[in-house]
């Protein structure tokens, strides 16, 4: 709705997706949940 300005590409978000699987276990779950408000279609 209000969020599309943070649509991502799909390179941009497959780098985010090796970033984020790079990140330590408990900042990556962190990142996820940040990431889980953009993207309410993704469980």
């Amino acid at each position: 709705m209000g969020l599309h300005c943070f649509q991502l590409t799909h390179k941009e978000e497959s780098e985010m997706r090796i970033y984020v699987l790079k990140l330590p276990k408990g900042l990556s779950n962190i990142v996820k949940k940040i990431l889980g408000l953009f993207h309410h279609d993704q469980q």
